[in-house]
């Protein structure tokens, strides 16, 4: 097979549909680089037009230009001029005989009548085969350029996408970070505050929590305050009041009137002890929310556990 059949026959199959997504993207890309292939895949659009009419393409190939080929408007116009042209009857051709002329000369200032011809009738349809090929092919550009639009725009939209999701997990990242620098703030305060001796500082969860799993605060001898920071699940009153106890339910100490204010994540109350008060043990701290008349409701329940360190002989 020459290279112009070859490259014919992979037209048809472009036409008919039966290339790979692959390979139709790349006979998109060659045909509408330049206006000499363009017109080869147009001749090939017409060759295989024709052949459908005639009847002279395989039962495989038929379906196929029935199914792909002609599910344009457009090309579904041209298959029927395509038939209207065939059913036209051929070209009238003149007569052989010439009629012979009269003996009698013509005067001299008298020019010879020119011998009439009949008119073909197909020459009547000429000028509109013209004109509504023209407008066929152009719909057909139109065709290949839209499909290739159509590609163009789902790689836009893919490529947005994916950016899309870049950014949700950046700002997943950035949440989590936050989260990290907070919590890493309160336990270089808690250090600190360690190390100087004065203030020592733990961070409770609300819950009641099971043996293994209960916040432990060591404190120092020479440690004087203790600020305990309660999280909060829900801010919903404008005053605390919080009582330390016993697991047995004795109150050691009891604070009202505390606000609330921003933690790491969320809303807290501290409250501020005297360490004087905690020795080795586990301690329970109830915070309640005061409402509008000055009573109280419950908030959240705290656990933590007291480990006192050793004075050094």
């Amino acid at each position: 097979m020459s290279p112009d059949q070859d490259d014919t026959e992979r037209l048809h199959r472009y036409l008919l549909g039966s290339l790979s997504a692959a390979e139709d993207d790349a006979v998109e890309a060659a045909y509408l680089a330049g206006d000499d292939a363009f017109r080869r895949l147009l001749a090939a659009e017409e060759e295989l037009i024709d052949a459908y009419v005639a009847g002279a393409l395989s039962e495989t190939d038929r379906r196929r230009f029935e199914e792909h080929f002609l599910a344009s408007p457009a090309r579904r116009e041209r298959v029927a001029f395509a038939r209207a042209l065939a059913r036209l009857p051929p070209a009238e051709t003149s007569s052989a005989a010439a009629t012979r002329a009269p003996a009698t000369r013509a005067p001299a200032t008298q020019a010879p009548a020119a011998p009439t011809r009949p008119r073909p009738r197909h020459l009547a349809w000429a000028g509109l085969a013209a004109a509504l090929m023209l407008a066929l092919l152009g719909s057909a550009g139109l065709l290949i350029r839209s499909r290739a639009l159509s590609t163009e725009l789902a790689r836009a939209r893919a490529e947005q996408e994916a950016a899309a999701e870049r950014s949700r997990l950046a700002d997943r990242r950035t949440a989590e970070l936050q989260t990290q620098v907070g919590r890493l703030s309160e336990e270089l305060a808690q250090t600190r505050s360690t190390a100087a001796g004065a203030v020592v500082v733990a961070v409770l969860a609300p819950g009641l929590e099971r043996e293994g799993a209960r916040p432990s605060l060591r404190l120092p001898p020479r440690a004087e305050t203790v600020r305990l920071r309660l999280l909060l699940e829900e801010d919903s009153h404008t005053r605390y009041a919080a009582t330390l106890q016993t697991p047995d339910g004795d109150v050691l100490a009891s604070v009202r009137g505390l606000p609330s204010g921003p933690a790491a994540k969320g809303r807290a109350v501290d409250l501020a002890l005297p360490a004087a008060v905690l020795a080795d043990g586990t301690y329970v701290v109830e915070l309640k929310g005061i409402t509008r008349g000055g009573g109280t409701e419950g908030v959240a329940s705290y656990q933590l556990r007291v480990l006192r360190t050793p004075t050094a002989p």
